[in-house]
């Protein structure tokens, strides 16, 4: 009977597991099911109502994206590592003439300006900031400790005062047109330095596939003009080190778990020993002295005058020698990760064997002119080259990808349309502006050649009168913003377009180039141009999934 009674209990379960999965089954797809068919009917009478409305007076909330999974919302397929799928995803459903839309990101509700007239007059706004950004970058990203992170940013009353010192510290030594002009002229000579090391014998030639054999001359040459040639000899594995940590600071700065990304932690952890190696190497040789930036133009140790004025700064701040290494990485992260691939981009597009033939002759007549007697460069006359700045901005307009964020601590009220409409959006919300959605609208068409195709010309205008090509970014405000835009706008960005220049520049005028092939990611010929890398959005400028062979020579003087 005991053995019956047991038998029975057992199988009397087997009804009520069966109907326990199925009633959890039907409440886990209840939930998504019913989540998307709420929101795509709010979604629907929202949408309605904005084209509708014609009434200048009247301020809409945007129309806020169905989606499938309370609070998580659309966070998923927006940080898919894919450039410009979500954007193109978005716009097959969701009319562009709207010029905004609001995103459920993990809980955070984020609206999206795609309006020329919005996103201008957004980074005009006052009453926004960046704080809760700053913080995830420096901890989350950079891997700072919360007490380094506290005391360069500041906390409470301390925030704005280390905020002014920051200000003044970039507009003293990093936007004043004496300072850059120091920078871009140590660059142009350490970046020469840097391919003379190419191909030893002047006419022997070589093969290499171009944009990756730039990215390296690029990325030291930037450095070492910014922080000074004793980094290189303290940490010389940096070089090697420094491709996995650029790859690993989105995936860090979402805050994925380390289980899930352990080689993207581990790729930080090196450069920040051996970042801390060299802070410890440096503080010891300058026995605590870090050299006054007002003094030389540039030394070993330190670099710039801009990098030792940071020094000072964090000193001043009492941060950890962790913490000083973290936010180095930081300040390279942002120069040494967007120009050298912006570089490559170039690059390949003046040398694309099925591009515009003309593009590369037309470019070296050009450069002609830059040219002081012994063939090297006159930075002054350089910067000013029309089809040279268009070739840069074209690429930074194609590859760019920056997503500029605030958080509103009152109501904003924006224009679009020139001011036909209004957007409302209320306190305690995030707003964004991507780069990506404005630099690709399909108003950069020109003279019949699509916005998502490479135009050199993109960017020149023609004088009617003389027949003279300008360089011209008339009417790009608010939707061409490679580097942010607002008050906090790149900081660095006249010496990255300015080392930018250098680096095409010194590249066509030191070598005689001519494409051979196309390759794919692992060094194969192919008929393909190349891709764009997986990265997340906001990266800055994407990096390349394959190149161009090229074969280098140096040209006969």
């Amino acid at each position: 009977m005991d053995h019956f009674l047991a038998l029975w209990a057992a199988t009397s379960f087997i009804p009520s597991i069966f109907f326990l999965t199925i009633s959890l089954f039907l409440l886990c797809t209840a939930i998504p099911i019913s989540t998307f068919i709420v929101t795509t009917v709010r979604y629907r009478v929202s949408l309605r109502a904005h084209l509708r409305t014609t009434s200048k007076s009247s301020s809409l909330l945007p129309p806020t994206i169905p989606y499938l999974i309370p609070i998580l919302g659309s966070a998923l397929s927006f940080l898919a590592p894919y450039p410009g799928v979500f954007w193109r995803k978005l716009f097959a459903t969701h009319p562009r003439e709207t010029g905004a839309c609001t995103l459920q990101l993990g809980g955070q509700t984020t609206h999206v300006l795609f309006d020329q007239t919005a996103v201008s007059a957004f980074f005009k706004a006052r009453g926004l900031e960046r704080d809760r950004f700053n913080i995830q970058l420096t901890s989350n990203g950079l891997g700072a400790n919360i007490h380094d992170v506290h005391k360069f940013w500041g906390q409470g009353e301390t925030r704005r005062e280390a905020r002014e010192k920051q200000e003044a510290i970039v507009q003293r030594y990093i936007m004043r047109t004496d300072r850059v002009t120091e920078l871009s002229d140590t660059f142009l000579q350490t970046i020469r330095r840097e391919l003379h090391d190419t191909g030893k014998d002047r006419n022997e030639a070589c093969d290499v596939g171009i944009a990756t054999w730039i990215r390296s001359r690029m990325f030291t040459a930037s450095v070492r003009t910014l922080m000074g040639d004793r980094l290189f000899d303290v940490y010389p594995e940096i070089v090697d080190d420094w491709s996995g940590y650029d790859e690993a600071i989105m995936s860090l700065f979402c805050g994925i778990p380390r289980f899930i990304i352990p080689d993207k932690y581990a790729a930080r952890a090196k450069i920040l020993h051996g970042l801390t190696r060299y802070h410890r190497a440096a503080w010891d040789e300058c026995k605590g002295m870090i050299p006054e930036p007002d003094g030389v133009s540039w030394e070993p140790l330190y670099g710039s005058r801009y990098n030792r004025a940071r020094q000072l700064y964090y000193q001043e701040q009492e941060m950890s020698v962790q913490g000083k290494a973290a936010m180095d990485g930081g300040t390279m992260f942002g120069l040494a990760s967007n120009p050298p691939p912006a570089v490559g981009w170039a690059l390949i597009h003046i040398f694309n064997p099925k591009g515009d033939s003309t593009l590369y002759p037309r470019l070296m007549q050009e450069l002609s002119s830059a040219q002081k007697d012994d063939s090297s460069l006159d930075c002054r006359l350089l910067f000013g080259l029309p089809l040279l700045q268009s070739v840069l901005h074209e690429v930074l307009r194609l590859y760019a990808d920056t997503l500029v964020v605030r958080d509103m601590h009152e109501d904003l009220t924006l224009p679009l349309g020139g001011g036909k409409k209004h957007i409302f959006l209320p306190n305690s919300t995030t707003v964004m502006a991507p780069s990506w959605v404005a630099q690709h609208d399909e108003s950069w068409a020109k003279e019949g050649v699509p916005a998502d195709r490479f135009y050199a010309e993109r960017f020149l205008k023609k004088d009617s009168d003389s027949g003279k090509e300008t360089f011209s970014l008339a009417d790009s405000n608010g939707r061409f913003f490679p580097f942010g835009g607002g008050r906090d706008i790149c900081p660095g960005r006249v010496f990255a377009k300015q080392i930018m220049m250098i680096g095409i520049a010194t590249v066509l005028v030191e070598f005689q180039i001519n494409p051979l092939c196309f390759i794919n990611s692992e060094g194969q010929g192919c008929n393909e141009f190349p891709q764009f890398g997986r990265e997340y959005a906001g990266a800055g400028v994407v990096r390349l999934d394959g190149d161009l062979k090229v074969r280098l020579e140096r040209p006969k003087r």
